[in-house]
């Protein structure tokens, strides 16, 4: 991959100006053209094969097999349970956050016309 375009940063983000904040946040589009090109085919596949090529990626890219996409309820209650409690309650206010953003958007795609 190209390093033509890299933006480094440590310090508080109110030092940076506005379009260097624009350039540390925005990953609508890579100025690289072959992260460009490889996102594309991994978007392709995802929309070719669905689920099938998220199993492949597990395999390419973290070396593991995976059987199902869900993580099971006991799981995630363990990683929960494993929160202290002010964790907990972060997490939970985020969760319920974006459960309502998620509404949000569902109540206004439906709205939309097609």
């Amino acid at each position: 991959m190209s390093d033509a375009f890299a933006l480094r940063f440590r310090g508080k983000l109110s030092d940076l100006s506005s379009h260097e904040r624009q350039m540390l946040f925005d990953r609508s589009s890579s100025p690289d053209k072959e992260v460009a090109a490889i996102t594309a085919a991994i978007i392709e596949r995802v929309r070719d094969e669905g689920d099938d090529a998220l199993f492949g990626f597990a395999r390419e890219f973290d070396g593991v097999e995976m059987y199902s996409l869900e993580v099971p309820r006991d799981v995630i209650r363990a990683a929960f349970d494993s929160f202290d409690h002010a964790e907990r309650r972060a997490r939970t206010s985020r969760m319920v956050t974006k459960s309502a953003a998620a509404r949000g958007r569902a109540r206004r795609d439906r709205r939309s016309p097609t």
